[in-house]
């Protein structure tokens, strides 16, 4: 019988799989790898669609040039001066209808 105060050896800790288990974590491990070819495969799709624009632009949006209008500020259209309200705003309609 042993005492508290001898050491005792470590036990080896031995892990035994189920077949379910061994199904469970091959699934997860294929699904998982489907993922990562999946996101592997959208990732050099827009690399490839995008390189004219990296070529041309660089990593930098180009200044803005592309999203200027070329209207006076006065001409673009704020969104309370649209003809229609979304109905879930709870604000009146800033338009008055004619009868």
């Amino acid at each position: 019988m042993q005492t508290l105060d001898t050491p005792t050896e470590p036990r080896e800790i031995e892990t035994h799989y189920t077949r379910v288990d061994r199904v469970f974590r091959g699934f997860v491990t294929s699904s998982a790898l489907f993922s990562l070819v999946v996101l592997i495969l959208i990732a050099a799709f827009l690399l490839y669609r995008g390189f004219e624009i990296f070529s041309d632009f660089g990593l930098n949006a180009g200044d803005g040039n592309r999203t200027h209008t070329g209207l006076s500020p006065q001409r673009i259209l704020s969104p309370l001066r649209l003809p229609f309200r979304h109905s879930s705003s709870g604000l009146p309609s800033p338009v008055k209808h004619r009868p």
